[in-house]
């Protein structure tokens, strides 16, 4: 005797859409909200199953689906293995699984160019008979006829299709997968149907690493990639919550993930290095000087705010060889005018006189560098303005000994 029946919706949900929303409330207006329950893996395969577990169940529970009406099973097709269900009578329970049209009909999918067998072939896997003449574990479900609990048979029911559009094409996740990452936040909600920013934020991240591919080292698009693969290996790492007690087992395996991302933090910093190597190259006299001399124009200062960026570093480097070469490569050009060197018991000051018309660039240069030259002097290095003057001071580490003499 069959005293209750539940209903399951099982599926990839990669990611769950309205299309999947309508069918569940389809479900709950078939069997009742308290007997209705989605029933998804933990599973993640990229590119095609980019979420686990608990990101499908946020982004259901965005849908206003509870919950406990979430059901994470390992095989989602096998109502007799289904965990959820361990405490109810397998002989006064019976399990609906509600699927759609694909579901039960052969189908071309245009990405393999193959034809994609049905998961319940009528009678073959669904109403059919096996080989020892017994019947087949799923059977068609009747309303209002005799059922049999899940421990002999499950039952399928199609649910009505739900035509849901998105961008011209019939709703899918493989359409969904392809649409949201570069939909803006009021396509986004539309496609979907809500705004919750914090789910918007998992599934653009989620599908940002779906179509991730290889780049060559050296390239931004290298570190991106790099970026991406260290973002899978954290999810993944977090998966085994070896911290726990319940999953000491799998420390070892954490252990193993985490000295592979810390690898790849190795490989992105030293890409990331490579790419600014321009930015960060250490000039030489010779070597600065032909770089300022390349297309140089002494009466148009401002046109060499960047030269300016290249020797300012050189100015600020808080070495004395280094700063006195800027100085006197910066007044062989012309930028400036040592007006003065003075070493003092507790630092050595240089005295720079900048033209007027020169000194508002030099400043700005600074300013974009990162350098406040508006600072007051308590006891750190660096360049300092006091008009007429732009000072560059080093304190002395032991004020006993001398550093630089001055001529």
């Amino acid at each position: 005797m069959i005293n209750r029946i539940i209903a399951v919706y099982p599926g990839r949900f990669q990611p769950m859409g309205r299309h999947h929303k309508a069918t569940y409330d389809w479900m709950v207006s078939s069997f009742g909200a308290e007997n209705s329950f989605i029933v998804t893996s933990d599973k993640v395969v990229l590119p095609d199953s980019p979420f686990g577990f608990e990101e499908k169940s946020r982004i259901a529970q965005a849908y206003g689906i509870p919950a406990e009406s979430i059901k994470n099973e390992r095989v989602v097709y096998a109502p007799p293995r289904y965990g959820f269900l361990s405490g109810e009578n397998p002989m006064t329970t019976a399990v609906v699984v509600v699927v759609g049209q694909k579901d039960l009909q052969d189908s071309y999918d245009p990405k393999t160019d193959k034809i994609e067998k049905a998961r319940f072939k009528p009678g073959v896997t669904l109403d059919g008979t096996k080989r020892n003449g017994q019947p087949t574990y799923f059977k068609s479900y009747i309303p209002n006829t005799p059922l049999q609990g899940f421990d002999v048979h499950g039952y399928v029911v199609q649910a009505p299709h739900q035509a849901v559009d998105i961008a011209g094409v019939d709703m899918s996740g493989s359409a969904l997968r392809r649409y949201l990452p570069q939909a803006s936040d009021e396509e986004f909600a539309a496609a979907m149907g809500f705004d919750d920013p914090e789910v918007r934020d998992i599934i653009r991240r989620r599908l940002m690493t779906e179509n991730f591919s290889r780049a060559e080292k050296g390239t931004q698009e290298y570190s991106t990639y790099l970026e991406q693969v260290m973002d899978e290996l954290k999810h993944i790492k977090s998966t085994y919550e070896s911290r726990k007690k319940k999953s000491a087992r799998y420390r070892k395996e954490a252990s193993k993930i985490q000295d592979a991302y810390s690898e790849l933090r190795k490989l992105k910093r030293k890409n990331d290095k490579l790419l600014h190597s321009d930015e960060n190259e250490s000039f030489d006299r010779k070597a600065l000087k032909e770089w300022f001399n390349k297309d140089y124009n002494k009466r148009l200062i401002t046109e060499n705010f960047e030269h300016y960026k290249k020797i300012i570093p050189m100015l600020n480097s808080n070495d004395v060889p280094t700063i006195q070469q800027a100085c006197e490569l910066g007044e062989t050009l012309g930028y400036f005018k040592i007006y003065d060197v003075e070493e003092y018991r507790s630092a050595i000051e240089w005295s720079l006189l900048v033209p007027y018309k020169e000194l508002q660039p030099f400043l700005d240069a600074c300013a974009e560098l990162g350098i406040d030259t508006d600072k007051p002097y308590r006891g750190q290095g660096g360049i300092f303005y006091s008009h007429p003057f732009v000072t560059i001071i080093i304190p002395k580490q032991d004020p006993r000994f001398a550093r630089y003499r001055v001529k």
